[in-house]
């Protein structure tokens, strides 16, 4: 179902980061390579701008709305179908994000000297697919199993 993974994101950070409705956005640009959102608590986050998907300098409806709101509501922009505001609410979520990293880590851990590709258990018979062509894991996963998918 579409925008199910942005739901569950919201829910998760809604439940794990207290005041989160006192966070705002400080500052949004969006850039020809990336897009980028500061928040009023000094965390940061970045999504690329899909410059193949935006015509060059494209208009983005809330352009001087987005600073001084909440960045919850920012995020909520991730669903959008207008690729500009996606691209500037995953990179709220992103932002959001780092506010968890900073606790100290229970609901997760962080592997270092890892890629994740080598974390997940795929066996022969699994169907696998792969949002985006990321080279260095094709072969990776086409060697594990045969019902494999890249969505572009």
């Amino acid at each position: 179902m579409p925008g199910e993974i942005v739901k569950e994101l919201l829910i998760s950070l809604e439940k794990r980061i207290a005041g989160i409705s006192d966070v705002k956005v400080s500052d949004a640009r969006v850039g020809l390579g990336c897009t980028a959102i500061e928040l009023n608590t000094g965390h940061v986050g970045v999504c690329h701008t899909l410059l193949n998907e935006l015509a060059c300098c494209q208009r983005i409806e809330r352009a001087g709305e987005v600073s001084g709101s909440s960045a919850l509501q920012v995020s909520r922009l991730a669903n959008s179908w207008k690729l500009g505001e996606a691209t500037i609410g995953i990179a709220t979520i992103n932002a959001l994000s780092q506010m968890i990293f900073e606790e100290p880590p229970s609901a997760y851990s962080i592997i270092n000297d890892a890629d994740f590709i080598g974390q997940i258990e795929i066996k022969g018979n699994d169907r696998v697919a792969l949002v985006g062509y990321i080279k260095p894991f094709v072969p990776i996963i086409k060697s594990k199993t045969k019902n494999f998918s890249i969505i572009e």
